[in-house]
């Protein structure tokens, strides 16, 4: 094999690794939503028809920051024009306890 066959094959070799390091890694929501489904809006950043101020993504995230535990599941839930978003949380002393976030104001109910 000459130098120039060995050179082209180890940088096709780092590229390869390279991009199988990206496929693998986890998207930046990916931790919040580790088990159970998930009721999210179908595009990021995208709201209800009632302009929710605080989607479930952000509800989450902001229930992850509170209370240090891991989201395991998460969904939202619309009654007479009102979402709210149910949280499931494992804290780290292995609890499990469901936050529930008023979608319109963003405050824990």
């Amino acid at each position: 094999m000459n130098r120039t066959t060995a050179k082209w094959l180890l940088i096709l070799a780092v590229l390869l690794l390279l991009a199988g390091r990206t496929a693998a890694a986890p998207s930046p929501s990916e931790d919040h939503f580790a088990y159970g489904s998930v009721s999210a809006p179908a595009q990021p950043g995208q709201r209800s028809l009632a302009q929710d101020r605080v989607s479930l993504d952000e509800a989450a995230a902001m229930v992850r920051r509170q209370t240090g535990g891991r989201i395991i599941k998460a969904s939202s839930r619309s009654s007479n024009g009102r979402t709210v978003h149910f949280i499931r949380v494992l804290t780290r002393d292995g609890k499990v306890f469901t936050v529930r976030v008023d979608a319109a104001s963003g405050r824990v109910l």
